[in-house]
């Protein structure tokens, strides 16, 4: 399974929604956190994209290294906003790819009342 593409999606009130492409057709979801500079994160998440084509999205901390080393610099809450929807979107994709929900992948301990990654 290897990374396609980026969409990226701008929603009201300044949010953004990723879509992570992949050539097996899982499509994982993600919303980078965005500090009010919703076109500057869209365009790291494609910069982003670059690195990550052809690469298996499952791969998710390796990823997260090479780009948050690869890219220090003042504009670090943008890529970290960045960074934060794409490391959303490869979960996601790992979770349907093992059949999975998000929060058992984290082990995380879920509590009924809480509802921490239910809509991923």
């Amino acid at each position: 399974m290897k990374i396609t593409r980026f969409e990226v999606i701008p929603l009201k009130q300044r949010g953004l929604l990723l879509k992570a492409h992949t050539d097996s057709e899982l499509v994982g979801y993600g919303s980078p956190m965005n500090y009010e500079h919703g076109r500057t994160a869209a365009r790291a998440i494609h910069d982003m994209e670059d690195c990550l084509a052809r690469r298996d999205p499952r791969q998710i901390e390796d990823h997260w290294r090479t780009l948050f080393r690869s890219n220090y610099s003042r504009q670090m809450p943008i890529m970290l906003s960045a960074l934060s929807g794409i490391e959303h979107a490869c979960l996601d994709i790992l979770g349907k790819s093992l059949d999975e929900p998000v929060w058992r992948l984290r082990n995380m301990r879920r509590d009924p009342d809480d509802h921490s990654y239910s809509d991923i």
